[in-house]
């Protein structure tokens, strides 16, 4: 695990194991709609869910009912520039759900409707700006900090279990969800990157977030997209981003979680930012001890 400090997970450890106890059903989960980063932040969600003794159910938005106890994947979504989970939120309020958790996240605009939330909502940041931004909305939901679900991965452990996975149940449910073809293009486009004999590379994004012209060739994070609405794909995608590392000993990027594979590999990684500040939030917060890993100013 990349994390300096373990125990900065104890209080959303106790807050989910506490919604375990009080839900009346099942606790449920809803994936963040995003690439192969957003991969890379659910396998260590998953890892994080075992070690908290809970096992969410999958769902959606869509299929938020009254009275549900829920879990919101952690990202960088909660921001003007993407929708999903605010839709999440706004939803959760149509129906007056029991509890609703947003996993780490950054944090940036949407302060009407943060102020709307009240003590059944838990909000969780992964960096103190975005701490600071939700707490000045007068928002009544309890806001804490956690770092990015990504750092928290074992890098064994999850090789170990993408090991049992495998024959057809497995790639049924690639079929059924509409995604094993691109699955296998993904792998297959990891594959043929010509990785230079310096070993090094740029990956810089070319979406929303950029600040710069990027290679598109090389935005690895962009070569893969889901709802992740099952465990093994994104164990298997957050593997695969992994394993590129393998074959690299530097680089450069202002995509956070191709940065957190990298320094999960033991490449040596140089930040970037992106176009809000997420990447500079984020490392100062939790990612700054380590000696692999720097931020390059702009």
């Amino acid at each position: 695990m990349l994390a300096e400090d373990l125990n900065a997970w104890t209080r959303l450890r106790e807050t989910l194991q506490d919604m375990a106890r009080t839900t009346r059903g099942t606790l449920k989960y809803v994936p963040n709609q995003g690439n192969a980063g957003d991969a890379l932040i659910s396998a260590g969600t998953w890892q994080f869910f075992d070690d908290c003794g809970i096992a969410p159910e999958y769902t959606s938005t869509r299929a938020i009912a009254a009275g549900d106890s829920l879990i919101y994947a952690g990202g960088g979504n909660l921001v003007p520039e993407y929708d999903n989970c605010q839709k999440f939120l706004e939803g959760c309020l149509a129906v007056n759900v029991a509890r609703a958790l947003v996993l780490p996240h950054t944090i940036r605009g949407h302060e009407a409707l943060l102020a709307r939330l009240d003590k059944r909502f838990t909000l969780v940041c992964r960096d103190e700006a975005s701490l600071q931004r939700v707490r000045a909305t007068g928002t009544g939901a309890e806001v804490i900090y956690a770092p990015d679900m990504a750092l928290y991965i074992n890098v064994a452990r999850l090789y170990e279990r993408c090991k049992g996975y495998g024959g057809w149940g497995l790639w049924s449910k690639f079929l059924r969800r509409g995604k094993l073809w691109q699955y296998l293009r993904w792998t297959r486009a990891l594959d043929r990157l010509p990785v230079p004999q310096s070993g090094g590379i740029d990956v810089i994004r070319v979406d929303a977030e950029a600040t710069t012209r990027g290679d598109p060739r090389w935005d690895v994070s962009n070569f893969y997209g889901s709802m992740y609405h099952f465990r093994e794909e994104t164990d298997l995608v957050g593997r695969d981003l992994l394993s590129l590392f393998k074959r690299i000993k530097r680089v450069r990027t202002n995509r956070l979680h191709v940065g957190v594979a990298g320094a999960l590999m033991n490449c040596e990684v140089t930040y970037l930012d992106n176009s809000y500040g997420k990447i500079r939030a984020v490392y100062d917060a939790s990612m700054r001890h380590l000696p692999s890993v720097r931020f390059e100013a702009s």
